[in-house]
Protein backbone atom coordinates (compact mmCIF):
# COMPACT_ATOMS: atom_id res chain seq x y z
CA UNK A 1 0.00 0.00 0.00
CA UNK A 2 1.35 3.81 -0.63
CA UNK A 3 1.69 5.83 1.75
CA UNK A 4 -0.81 8.33 -0.24
CA UNK A 5 -3.94 5.71 -0.58
CA UNK A 6 -6.69 7.66 0.43
CA UNK A 7 -8.86 5.27 2.51
CA UNK A 8 -10.53 7.80 4.91
CA UNK A 9 -13.75 8.56 4.34
CA UNK A 10 -13.61 12.56 5.67
CA UNK A 11 -12.60 13.52 2.29
CA UNK A 12 -11.28 17.57 1.60
CA UNK A 13 -13.86 18.90 -0.19
CA UNK A 14 -12.07 21.42 -1.94
CA UNK A 15 -10.40 18.35 -3.81
CA UNK A 16 -11.92 15.62 -5.15
CA UNK A 17 -9.78 12.36 -5.07
CA UNK A 18 -11.01 11.31 -9.31
CA UNK A 19 -7.58 12.84 -10.40
CA UNK A 20 -5.19 10.64 -8.26
CA UNK A 21 -7.74 7.57 -8.95
CA UNK A 22 -6.30 7.35 -12.05
CA UNK A 23 -2.66 6.30 -10.54
CA UNK A 24 -2.39 2.59 -9.20
CA UNK A 25 1.14 1.65 -7.34
CA UNK A 26 4.51 0.72 -9.12
CA UNK A 27 6.69 -1.51 -7.97
CA UNK A 28 9.95 -1.77 -9.21
CA UNK A 29 12.39 -4.72 -9.37
CA UNK A 30 14.23 -5.44 -5.66
CA UNK A 31 17.91 -3.66 -5.88
CA UNK A 32 16.70 -0.94 -8.21
CA UNK A 33 16.39 2.48 -6.64
CA UNK A 34 13.14 3.86 -7.79
CA UNK A 35 14.71 7.74 -8.67
CA UNK A 36 16.62 5.91 -11.35
CA UNK A 37 13.71 4.82 -12.91
CA UNK A 38 11.97 7.99 -13.60
CA UNK A 39 14.66 8.26 -16.27
CA UNK A 40 12.91 6.30 -18.64
CA UNK A 41 9.58 7.70 -18.19
CA UNK A 42 10.58 11.38 -17.77
CA UNK A 43 8.61 12.23 -21.35
CA UNK A 44 5.37 9.73 -20.42
CA UNK A 45 3.62 12.46 -17.09
CA UNK A 46 0.99 9.73 -15.90
CA UNK A 47 4.02 7.19 -15.70
CA UNK A 48 5.99 9.38 -14.09
CA UNK A 49 3.06 11.07 -11.92
CA UNK A 50 1.97 6.68 -11.48
CA UNK A 51 5.85 6.33 -9.90
CA UNK A 52 6.20 9.24 -8.24
CA UNK A 53 3.03 8.74 -6.28
CA UNK A 54 4.12 5.62 -4.88
CA UNK A 55 7.48 6.76 -3.45
CA UNK A 56 5.82 9.83 -1.73
CA UNK A 57 6.68 10.96 0.88
CA UNK A 58 10.20 10.96 -0.26
CA UNK A 59 10.84 15.07 -0.90
CA UNK A 60 12.50 14.12 -4.65
CA UNK A 61 8.81 12.09 -5.03
CA UNK A 62 6.96 14.96 -4.41
CA UNK A 63 9.13 16.92 -6.39
CA UNK A 64 9.22 14.00 -9.54
CA UNK A 65 4.65 14.06 -9.05
CA UNK A 66 4.68 17.55 -9.30
CA UNK A 67 6.87 17.70 -12.41
CA UNK A 68 4.38 14.87 -14.29
CA UNK A 69 1.22 17.05 -13.76
CA UNK A 70 2.88 20.12 -14.76
CA UNK A 71 3.83 18.28 -18.48
CA UNK A 72 -0.01 16.97 -18.36
CA UNK A 73 -1.04 20.69 -17.72
CA UNK A 74 1.44 21.68 -20.81
CA UNK A 75 -0.02 19.14 -22.77
CA UNK A 76 -3.58 19.97 -22.16
CA UNK A 77 -3.15 23.48 -22.11
CA UNK A 78 -1.65 22.81 -26.28
CA UNK A 79 -5.04 21.31 -26.88
CA UNK A 80 -6.64 23.80 -25.57
CA UNK A 81 -8.28 21.70 -22.93
CA UNK A 82 -9.75 22.00 -19.23
CA UNK A 83 -7.21 22.28 -17.05
CA UNK A 84 -8.33 23.00 -13.72
CA UNK A 85 -8.15 19.58 -12.23
CA UNK A 86 -4.83 18.65 -13.07
CA UNK A 87 -3.91 22.34 -11.54
CA UNK A 88 -5.53 21.94 -8.40
CA UNK A 89 -4.04 18.50 -7.61
CA UNK A 90 -1.09 19.69 -8.01
CA UNK A 91 -1.83 22.49 -5.55
CA UNK A 92 -3.14 20.00 -3.35
CA UNK A 93 0.38 17.48 -3.60
CA UNK A 94 2.34 21.12 -3.44
CA UNK A 95 0.84 22.04 -0.22
CA UNK A 96 0.87 18.65 1.21
CA UNK A 97 4.46 18.35 0.70
CA UNK A 98 4.37 22.13 2.51
CA UNK A 99 3.64 20.03 6.26
CA UNK A 100 7.11 18.63 5.51
CA UNK A 101 9.86 20.83 7.56
CA UNK A 102 13.22 20.26 6.85
CA UNK A 103 14.91 19.17 10.43
CA UNK A 104 12.96 18.21 13.79
CA UNK A 105 15.01 20.53 16.31
CA UNK A 106 12.93 17.85 19.11
CA UNK A 107 14.55 14.89 17.73
CA UNK A 108 17.28 16.00 16.26
CA UNK A 109 16.66 14.43 13.03
CA UNK A 110 15.51 15.01 9.81
CA UNK A 111 12.05 16.15 9.55
CA UNK A 112 11.63 13.66 6.60
CA UNK A 113 11.32 11.05 9.38
CA UNK A 114 8.13 12.59 10.87
CA UNK A 115 6.71 13.20 7.61
CA UNK A 116 7.13 9.16 7.22
CA UNK A 117 5.33 8.61 10.06
CA UNK A 118 1.85 10.76 9.09
CA UNK A 119 -0.32 8.82 7.44
CA UNK A 120 -0.57 10.06 3.99
CA UNK A 121 -4.54 9.66 3.71
CA UNK A 122 -4.63 12.09 6.80
CA UNK A 123 -3.08 14.52 4.88
CA UNK A 124 -4.47 13.82 1.84
CA UNK A 125 -7.80 13.89 3.34
CA UNK A 126 -7.14 17.43 5.73
CA UNK A 127 -10.00 20.71 4.65
CA UNK A 128 -7.68 23.05 3.54
CA UNK A 129 -8.16 25.44 0.58
CA UNK A 130 -6.49 28.27 -2.00
CA UNK A 131 -7.83 30.76 -0.06
CA UNK A 132 -6.48 29.90 3.80
CA UNK A 133 -3.05 28.57 2.07
CA UNK A 134 -2.40 30.69 -0.77
CA UNK A 135 0.93 30.52 -2.71
CA UNK A 136 4.26 32.39 -1.34
CA UNK A 137 5.35 29.40 1.05
CA UNK A 138 4.53 26.74 -0.99
CA UNK A 139 7.90 25.86 -2.30
CA UNK A 140 6.73 22.69 -5.18
CA UNK A 141 4.69 26.00 -6.81
CA UNK A 142 6.90 27.47 -9.55
CA UNK A 143 5.61 30.94 -11.34
CA UNK A 144 3.64 29.45 -13.98
CA UNK A 145 1.60 27.49 -11.63
CA UNK A 146 0.97 30.63 -9.46
CA UNK A 147 -0.16 32.67 -12.17
CA UNK A 148 -2.37 29.61 -13.55
CA UNK A 149 -4.06 29.44 -9.83
CA UNK A 150 -4.13 33.38 -9.52
CA UNK A 151 -6.60 33.40 -12.84
CA UNK A 152 -8.81 30.55 -11.54
CA UNK A 153 -9.29 31.68 -8.10
CA UNK A 154 -7.73 35.57 -7.46
CA UNK A 155 -5.58 36.42 -4.72
CA UNK A 156 -5.97 34.41 -1.52
CA UNK A 157 -6.82 35.93 1.77
CA UNK A 158 -3.68 34.81 3.20
CA UNK A 159 -0.65 32.66 2.85
CA UNK A 160 0.57 29.72 5.26
CA UNK A 161 1.63 26.24 5.02
CA UNK A 162 -0.01 22.66 5.61
CA UNK A 163 2.71 22.95 8.95
CA UNK A 164 1.38 26.00 10.33
CA UNK A 165 -2.17 25.34 9.46
CA UNK A 166 -2.01 21.75 11.36
CA UNK A 167 0.75 22.02 13.64
CA UNK A 168 -0.75 19.77 16.41
CA UNK A 169 -0.52 16.84 13.65
CA UNK A 170 3.35 17.36 13.17
CA UNK A 171 3.69 17.43 16.64
CA UNK A 172 1.93 14.40 17.46
CA UNK A 173 3.76 12.60 15.19
CA UNK A 174 6.75 13.88 16.09
CA UNK A 175 6.25 12.47 19.52
CA UNK A 176 5.00 9.61 18.36
CA UNK A 177 8.61 9.41 16.62
CA UNK A 178 10.31 10.28 19.45
CA UNK A 179 9.03 7.84 21.90
CA UNK A 180 10.56 4.65 19.05
CA UNK A 181 13.73 6.32 18.94
CA UNK A 182 13.46 6.37 22.87
CA UNK A 183 12.61 2.53 23.08
CA UNK A 184 15.02 1.13 20.50
CA UNK A 185 17.53 3.37 22.61
CA UNK A 186 16.73 1.19 25.07
CA UNK A 187 16.73 -2.09 23.72
CA UNK A 188 20.64 -1.09 22.45
CA UNK A 189 21.51 -0.08 25.72
CA UNK A 190 20.26 -3.57 27.26
CA UNK A 191 21.87 -5.15 24.47
CA UNK A 192 25.45 -3.49 25.50
CA UNK A 193 24.75 -4.43 28.63
CA UNK A 194 23.94 -8.19 28.35
CA UNK A 195 26.89 -8.40 26.38
CA UNK A 196 29.35 -7.06 28.86
CA UNK A 197 27.78 -8.89 31.16
CA UNK A 198 28.82 -12.22 29.50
Amino acid sequence: MRWMDITDNNQNPHFPNKFWERFSEVKIPDGTFWADTIVHVKNDPMKRIELGLSFLPYPAAFSESCKGIRKLISERSRLNQNIDVELESLYQLAVIYSMLVPYSEKLNVAGYNVMEMIPGNLLFNLNFSYSDIGYEKIQLLGKSDITKLVTLHGQPKRHSTLNEMYRDIWDEYEKVLGNMLEKKQELFKERIRNILNH
